[in-house]
């Protein structure tokens, strides 16, 4: 269900703006990170879900969104990248899980939907909960004192995720006060 377009003009241009992000994806949809040089990546649409879609009134391509990232899920993680031609999607993010639990609070606040996250969303939320406390890739998994640890030599997991070549120019090992957060 769509909302009307709004009468100013700025913000119908805004608007506009946020709908060249989202795209088709198989029979679901989904948001292109940044173009011309990204393609699908994990972290970036689910941080955007709120902005593109809720509060622009396209609930159901908030839903769609959500539904394709959750198809995805695999160990307890979301991809960070899905790589163009059908390349196997690259799991290497601690954060991108943990923004689509925010990204699922953010839709259940707006539309209190819980019917859709229950017969869609629920088992997949339980299903990464379980990976996050038990331990999942790359070291990830909620240490002893409650706080969720990650990190294994030669692998970026968190939004400062450059890597060139070899190297990882900002290895965020341990327990990042932003993944705390989330």
């Amino acid at each position: 269900m769509l909302r009307p377009m709004p009468k100013d003009p700025f913000v119908r241009t805004l608007v506009a703006a946020a709908d060249q992000s989202i795209v088709a994806c198989g029979a679901q949809q989904t948001v292109i990170a940044g173009y011309h040089w990204f393609s699908d990546w994990g972290r970036d649409p689910i941080i955007a879900l709120r902005g593109l879609t809720l509060v622009t009134g396209r609930i159901d391509v908030a839903k769609s969104i959500l539904l394709s990232f959750a198809r995805h899920v695999d160990r307890g993680m979301l991809p960070n990248r899905f790589p163009d031609m059908g390349e196997t999607p690259e799991y290497n993010t601690v954060d991108a899980t943990l923004w689509f639990f925010e990204a699922v609070r953010e839709l259940l606040q707006s539309t209190a939907d819980y019917e859709f996250i229950h017969d869609h969303l629920y088992d997949v939320l339980v299903d990464i909960i379980a990976w996050q406390v038990h331990g999942t890739r790359y070291d990830i998994r909620m240490d002893g004192d409650g706080l969720l640890a990650a990190g294994e030599a030669g692998v970026q997991l968190t939004w400062m995720d450059v890597k060139v070549g070899d190297w990882v120019v900002t290895p965020w090992h341990g327990k990042p006060v932003e993944i705390q957060a989330l």
